[in-house]
């Protein structure tokens, strides 16, 4: 005889918004008790924003994006604000708890596959040359700029055999590449932003769960201190190394 499936917080507060969709007959006002079971069942709740599906989500006082990723679903909501929020939760856009989902999965096995190329021969091999090629002409492989795993590679060869040549050539592509330096930023935060207000002049306020307030610029993020753009294109760097 099975045992009985354990119901999780997730599981009772999905049971809760697939049993709320009004009766189009009628008009269900926040303060019935026909609203009070959604709304129990998420005030104060933690959720999150699932990258993978959405860049944004907004509703109410709450404004998800993919530096302010989660929050606690304020008690000042409309019953339609979490009606919304319940259905989200329901398609996957939202998730319970404090999660950070990224937008692209990395494969894990991509890093040491590039190194392992390199690891005994260097580039004096067919394959570390064509792979390593095509890798900067593409410019990402599996959720890696190219950059990440050249620095990888790099990383590893100055931790290990640190072999003049190798190193030369990889730090030649890196200094060189011009696409993107990663393809996104995790955030790094001590607490969800419940709001964020962007001014006329492109200058943003966010006010925490906490009620703190964090101003700050909206700008490009910063390249490593140590990365210097070469004077040649990525193509014409490989073709130099590779050829």
């Amino acid at each position: 005889m099975s045992r009985p499936k354990k119901t999780t917080e997730s599981d009772q507060v999905l049971a809760s918004v697939g049993s709320l969709v009004p009766d189009s007959t009628k008009v269900v006002v926040k303060d019935t008790p026909e609203a009070a079971p959604i709304i129990n069942s998420l005030q104060g709740k933690e959720i999150s924003l699932n990258l993978k599906k959405e860049s944004y989500f907004g509703v109410g006082s709450i404004w998800l994006t993919p530096d302010n990723y989660w929050c606690v679903i304020p008690d000042d909501l409309t019953l339609s604000d979490y009606e919304i929020i319940g259905k989200a939760i329901s398609s996957e856009t939202l998730t319970l708890g404090k999660v950070y989902i990224a937008p692209i999965e990395k494969a894990s096995n991509v890093l040491e596959k590039y190194w392992l190329l390199i690891e005994r021969n260097g580039f004096d091999n067919k394959k570390a040359k064509t792979d390593f090629s095509m890798l900067i002409k593409r410019g990402v492989d599996s959720g890696w700029t190219a950059l990440e795993i050249v620095n990888y590679c790099l990383d590893k060869e100055n931790k290990g055999k640190r072999r003049k040549e190798l190193i030369r050539l990889l730090e030649q592509v890196a200094k060189n590449y011009e696409g993107p330096l990663r393809l996104y930023e995790p955030p790094d935060e001590a607490q969800g932003i419940k709001k964020v207000t962007i001014n006329p002049d492109g200058s943003i306020k966010a006010v925490t769960n906490s009620g703190t307030e964090v101003a700050k610029p909206v700008a490009e993020p910063a390249p490593p201190k140590d990365f210097v753009k070469g004077n040649k294109t990525a193509s014409e760097a490989v073709n130099d190394i590779f050829s």
